[in-house]
């Protein structure tokens, strides 16, 4: 007598709906990668030039007046960035590349972004500024531009999304 095996799928039509597609998968990976990215690159650059920015400060703050709004606009980014890493942290760890607080992390730094490109684009240096203080200005140049490809690409897609 031969007895009925019943195979059931592997997931039902529930499971099958809710797991990750290609593509869910490679954005969710992108989304690490640029978790990575920006804890691996971003974080250590940043704080080497904030240990450069407050030896300049120190050194120089009273021949250059500006630096007091260079290094405040440098540290409201640093602390936007910062959130905006512990927010991208917690959206990796939960799959969730939409949570309300990433999204006001991401533009919160976007803003801050802009704010010190603003400041660090206008003419802050003269020709009888030191060299430290030149060394200063470009690589605030270079991490702007970094940063720029880290932070504004997804808050601009997102933004276009929502138009949409």
């Amino acid at each position: 007598m031969a007895s009925a095996v019943i195979y059931s799928p592997r997931y039902s039509d529930h499971e099958s709906q809710t797991r990750p597609g290609p593509q869910d998968t490679s954005a969710r990976d992108a989304f690490a990668t640029h978790f990575q990215h920006l804890r691996d690159d971003a974080l250590p650059e940043m704080e080497r030039i904030e240990n450069m920015l407050t030896r300049v400060v120190i050194a120089y703050g009273l021949e250059y007046c500006h630096l007091d709004l260079l290094a405040k606009s440098f540290l409201a980014l640093s602390r936007d960035v910062r959130r905006l890493l512990v927010e991208t942290r917690k959206a990796v760890l939960r799959d969730d590349r939409n949570s309300n607080q990433l999204v006001a992390a991401e533009r919160s730094a976007a803003q801050s972004l802009e704010g010190f490109r603003n400041v660090i684009t206008s003419d802050l240096t003269s020709e009888d500024s030191t060299p430290v203080y030149r060394r200063l200005i470009a690589t605030l140049l270079k991490f702007e531009s970094s940063l720029s490809h880290n932070v504004a690409p997804r808050v601009s897609t997102d933004d276009r999304v929502m138009q949409s």
